[in-house]
């Protein structure tokens, strides 16, 4: 079991994520120097260097916690497709996201991390990659999966960019389920058996 971390150290870090955010407004994050970060914080560097090692360092961890809550949750093909496993994991992501829209709108931004949104891409797609080959029984090397997995995530990455510039007034259960609509609405358009059904 993890040991409880210290409110201080969470104070900190929203600190710096508050910094990060207001000067991203500003500048390329990657511009940003530890001496501006720690002085919009309101914090001494040292007190930045007792947790990160450069900016790089702190871009980083401060992303890490939307790829540890996501990774968990992805369900099986079965169970994507069944009850409301597709709702539940949509409903999830949209919820961390919305908890954390500031960070998550500044760093999707064009002064933000392209990395992020390339690790998002990435794990979105491995996952429907896989998804896809096993729905449509066709190999992950296949053309067609792969293009309705690229196509998927990237409608994904764009709709929850539309989210966060609306301030997610929709909310988050009815954005999510007009996400699962839309991905089903996606699979179906390649799915060449009459046979499969997906309970939406």
């Amino acid at each position: 079991m993890r040991k409880p971390i210290d409110p201080r150290i969470n104070r900190t870090r929203q600190l710096l994520q508050d910094a990060l955010i207001s000067l991203a407004k500003e500048k390329n994050v990657h511009s940003i120097s530890v001496k501006e970060l720690a002085e919009r914080a309101r914090i001494n560097r040292a007190t930045f260097y007792l947790h990160y090692i450069d900016i790089a360092d702190f871009l980083k961890k401060s992303a890490e916690p939307i790829f540890e809550n996501m990774i968990p949750s992805l369900p099986s093909v079965a169970e994507f497709f069944q009850g409301d496993d597709a709702l539940k994991m949509m409903t999830d992501w949209l919820e961390l996201i919305k908890n954390n829209a500031g960070f998550y709108a500044a760093m999707l931004g064009d002064n933000g991390m392209p990395e992020l949104r390339s690790r998002l891409f990435e794990l979105g797609f491995n996952w429907y990659l896989g998804l896809l080959s096993e729905y449509y029984g066709k190999s992950e090397s296949h053309f067609e999966v792969r293009s309705m997995a690229s196509f998927i995530v990237a409608g994904h990455l764009g709709f929850v960019e539309c989210c966060l510039k609306d301030g997610f007034k929709a909310g988050v259960r009815e954005s999510a389920e007009k996400l699962v609509s839309l991905t089903f609405g996606c699979i179906r358009i390649m799915d060449k058996s009459p046979q499969a059904e997906i309970d939406g």
